[in-house]
This record gives structure tokens, C-alpha cells and sequence, in this order.
């Protein structure tokens, strides 16, 4: 059947929105957070480039894998990075929209919810500059999954098996969204059975399995992803004692996304009526484990404002099957609530979207210039303490020289285009390496020994084993001190310091 001018047009509105609020801050400061995918991209680079295989370092990180073409090029990397991610949000907004229209079983009403569960999900506060986590790209197979899973009926047995596919490559690209694989299987055991559930699960773990023994061939082996992930696990527990902040981030998240509320209170409103009417089913109560999923990973590993956003998409399905549901008793009513939410959301998000052509326009003006340099303006270097660290390592770098960071601190690698000494089991981080298995300084200096940095970046950062390593740079007297980047908060990360060391020539 064709389908009507509008919905593409519709779609490409939605497609449209990720792509402009993107671009407006594409050209800003980099981050912390799209350091970390940046440096496990250029890291992918480094040893496809020069050995055809993948270092055994972290997680699989399939993302930053995938985008590691970027460091082909002598351009910005960060900048090229925000841009792909760019290309995939629209994408991942294709798929919303298609899941909006396709469970509320309106045209504009999926319009309208997906345009502002987008606008939403991409906030800065959500995506900050853009390459924050891999999210959007997960997003577009899960959401593939459960347009085609939502859509199926248990005697479809190719259905499933393609579901299950894409939900293990969502979990592959995000490890942390597993509980919705499980909340999946779980929900097509008890509505279409032993058989449909048996071959989503056939069809999640043969493609797993696959892209694990791949994975695995090209990092040398199985063990060292187990080795890796538990590591990095220790480590993930370390952070997150020390930077619990889940109450926080949720507020700030609520704060950001109020625009919302009239939207929620018209879900609240068709939630109650259908309860009223007894029409509650297993798809609100699927919807709902999907709305909640995210919560696992909050409780685990402490939650920062993204992982909240994850939450949008199950509230999103439950308003799009909740406008399905009222509609069919409620003809007039429940367009006529809706219209009234719509209205009011488009009104509270304006202070939001304001700004953004507005600033998409002069990222568009400056990006050309900023993405074709490998360096940043000197005018931005003096406004981030990234910014200065990585330039002072620069300043005293010589070809083939090899460099340690600690506090989170990996977004120096990019900046920098140094590398980590490679070696059969290098440090993750020294600092939440040596919290994580519990080093002692001596122990922490025999590691840094056998790994051999020429330059060594100390985080004053507290609470990341930055004073273990500070203890252990004490017993090395070989390393020397030469800069010192304080703490000044009038800059972009002013609140990271950090210390530069050299170790002596030969």
C-alpha cells in the first residue's frame, strides 16, 4: 500500500530535528565522554592499520570500531566523529517516527511524538556535544526489533529470528541495554509462546556468537574479552562509587525535558481511563517494563542524565498504544486531548529550540574551516583545560613517543595523536586500575615500568586513583614534571586539572 506525501514528509521532519540540534553544537569544545569512544576508535585505527587485527584493550566497543575510518584522515577527529553520530541520531529518528506512527496507528499523532521524544532524546544535556555513547546507534536496531516484534504473530518464524537478531546487535553496540533483550524474550514467551520465543532466541544467539568469535579471532582470543570486561567491570564499580549521582542527574532530567508534562499527563489520563474501562493488557505492561529497563543500569552503575533518556522510549510507546486504545472508545476525545498536549509541549519547548537555527547556522559557517584542521584555534585552546592539557603534551612529544593517562582522562589521546605503550595487557586507566585491584604505589610503579610511557598526564581529579599514582610517579624519579594546568573554572572542564610529566631522554 502507498503511503501518502505526508508521511515522508512527517519522516523527514522528525529526521531533520537530531540533524539541526546536532549541528549547533558540532563545532563546541571536545568531552569527556566522546574522548573515551574516540580514543577506542583510534586505538581500532592504530591496529587494523598496522596489524590487521584489534588490540585486546576494554570492552568490544563495536561503535568507535566501526568509525575508525576517521583517523584515515587528517582532519579533526572529534568534529568528524560528532558528525557521523550526526548521520546515525537521523536515522535512529526514522525508526522512531515509524514506531510512533505504526503503534499509535496515526499518522500525525506519531508525528507529533516522535518530533518531540526526539527533540527530547537529543538534547545537550542528554548528548552534550554529540559521540557521547552509542545509544543512537543501538537504538536503530532495537527499535527495528520491536517495530517487527510488536508487528508479528507467533507463527512467523523468520520474524522472530530477525528480531532476535537485531536486539543482540543493539546489546552488541550497548551492552548495558540487555535487560530489554530479556524483557523481549520474556514477553513473547508469555504472549506467542515457547516457539516464537525459541527462535528470537536462536536467532540472538547464533548473530552473538558470530560477531563474539569474530571479535574474539581478531583481539587474539576469547579469554582476553573476558579479562577485558572484568577489568573494566571493577573499574565501572570503582567510578561509580565515586561518582554516584543518580538523584541529581534525574532532576536535572526532568528539569530539561518539562516540556513533556503535558504529554505525560495526557498518558497518565489514558492510563487511568483504560484501567476505568478494564482495557489494560500485556502491551501496556510490556510498554511499561521497556519505560523501566533503563533503571538497571541507573542502580548498578550510578546514572547520569543519559541513562534517563533511554527511558523515553518505552514512555513513548505507551503514549503512542494508550492514544491507539482511548481512540477506539473515545473517537472525539482523545485526538482532541492530544491536540491540546501537543499544542501545550510545542509552546513550553520553544525557550529550547529557539536557539538552535540560530546557532546551527554559525556551526555551519565555521565547521568547513574547524573540521579540515587537525588543531584547534588558539582562541578555544585558551578556554579548556583538554584543551591546554593536550597541548602541553604536545609541545614536548617527539615521533613514536608513547603517553599514560589517568582520571578519565582519554580524550588526551585524540587531542594529542599519542598513543598508549602497547603491550600484551596494557593499563585501562592507572589510577581505577589500581582502586580496582587494589595496588598499592609500588605495585602501581612496577606496572608503569613494564608499560613504559614517555609522557604520563596525572589527573588531579579525586576519587580516580589519582593519588596512587601521584605516590607512585614518587618512586620514578626518571619522570619530571613540566606543566601544570590548574584548576579554573571560567573554562570549558575547568574543574579538571592535571599535571604533565617527561620521562628523560636518553
Amino acid at each position: 500500500m502507498a503511503r501518502p506525501i505526508w508521511f515522508y514528509v512527517a519522516g523527514l521532519i522528525v529526521c531533520f530535528v537530531p540533524i539541526a540540534m546536532r549541528l549547533a553544537v558540532a563545532s563546541t569544545f571536545p568531552a569527556t565522554d566522546e574522548g573515551y569512544y574516540a580514543f577506542h576508535a583510534m586505538l581500532a585505527h592504530d591496529a587494523l592499520h598496522s596489524s590487521g587485527t584489534l588490540y585486546p584493550l576494554g570492552p568490544l566497543h563495536i561503535y568507535p570500531l566501526l568509525l575508525s575510518f576517521v583517523f584515515s584522515w587528517d582532519i579533526n577527529h572529534i568534529i568528524a566523529l560528532r558528525l557521523c553520530d550526526l548521520v546515525v541520531s537521523a536515522l535512529m529518528a526514522w525508526q522512531w517516527f515509524r514506531l510512533m506512527e505504526q503503534e499509535s496507528d496515526s499518522l500525525w499523532t506519531g508525528f507529533f511524538l516522535s518530533l518531540f521524544i526526539v527533540f527530547a532524546f537529543n538534547l545537550p544535556i542528554f548528548i552534550q556535544y554529540g559521540f557521547k555513547n552509542s545509544l543512537s546507534v543501538s537504538f536503530i536496531f532495537l527499535i527495528a526489533a520491536l517495530r517487527i516484534g510488536l508487528n508479528s504473530n507467533d507463527k512467523i518464524a523468520l520474524s522472530w529470528l530477525i528480531c532476535g537478531m537485531l536486539t543482540a546487535i543493539a546489546v552488541l553496540f550497548r551492552e548495558a541495554l540487555l535487560p530489554f533483550a530479556v524483557i523481549g524474550f520474556l514477553s513473547i514467551l508469555v504472549v506467542r509462546g515457547r516457539r516464537a520465543a525459541l527462535f528470537y532466541a536462536t536467532g540472538g544467539l547464533v548473530s552473538a556468537l558470530l560477531v563474539l568469535a569474530c571479535l574474539a579471532v581478531a583481539r587474539g582470543g576469547i579469554s582476553n574479552i573476558f579479562e577485558a570486561y572484568s577489568t573494566f567491570s571493577a573499574m565501572a564499580r570503582e567510578s561509580g562509587k565515586l561518582t554516584a549521582q543518580s538523584l541529581f542527574s534525574l532532576e536535572e532530567s526532568l528539569k530539561n525535558v518539562s516540556f513533556l508534562v503535558p504529554i505525560g499527563l495526557a498518558l497518565l489520563g489514558g492510563l487511568l481511563t483504560a484501567a476505568r474501562r478494564k482495557v489494560l493488557n500485556g502491551r501496556v505492561l510490556f510498554w511499561m517494563a521497556i519505560a523501566a529497563a533503563p533503571l538497571f543500569e541507573v542502580l548498578t552503575k550510578g546514572g547520569y542524565p543519559y541513562h534517563y533518556s533511554t527511558c523515553l522510549l518505552g514512555l513513548s510507546g505507551l503514549a503512542a498504544y494508550l492514544f491507539r486504545t482511548c481512540q477506539n472508545f473515545a473517537p472525539c476525545t482523545a485526538p482532541c486531548v492530544a491536540i491540546v498536549a501537543f499544542v501545550s509541549s510545542l509552546l513550553l519547548s520553544f525557550p529550547q529550540a529557539r536557539d538552535v537555527p540560530r546557532n546551527m547556522t554559525e556551526t555551519l559557517r565555521r565547521l568547513p574551516v574547524r573540521l579540515a584542521q587537525t588543531s584547534w584555534p588558539l582562541d578555544m585552546i585558551s578556554q579548556s583545560n583538554y584543551l591546554q592539557m593536550a597541548q602541553a603534551v604536545k609541545d614536548v612529544a617527539k615521533p613514536n613517543d608513547t603517553l599514560m593517562t589517568s582520571g578519565h582522562y582519554f580524550l588526551l589521546y585524540p587531542l594529542t595523536g599519542l598513543l598508549p605503550p602497547k603491550t600484551d595487557n596494557p593499563l585501562f586507566d592507572p589510577g581505577l586500575f589500581a582502586l580496582a585491584r587494589q595496588l598499592s604505589p609500588d605495585s602501581l610503579r612496577v606496572r608503569i615500568l613494564a608499560e613504559n610511557p614517555n609522557i604520563i598526564v596525572l589527573s588531579h581529579r579525586p576519587g580516580t586513583g589519582a593519588d596512587i599514582l601521584e605516590k607512585a610517579l614518587v618512586f620514578l624519579p626518571q619522570y619530571k614534571k613540566i606543566a601544570e594546568i590548574p584548576i579554573d573554572m571560567t573554562k570549558n572542564y575547568g574543574g579538571f586539572s592535571g599535571s604533565v610529566y617527561v620521562k628523560d631522554r636518553d
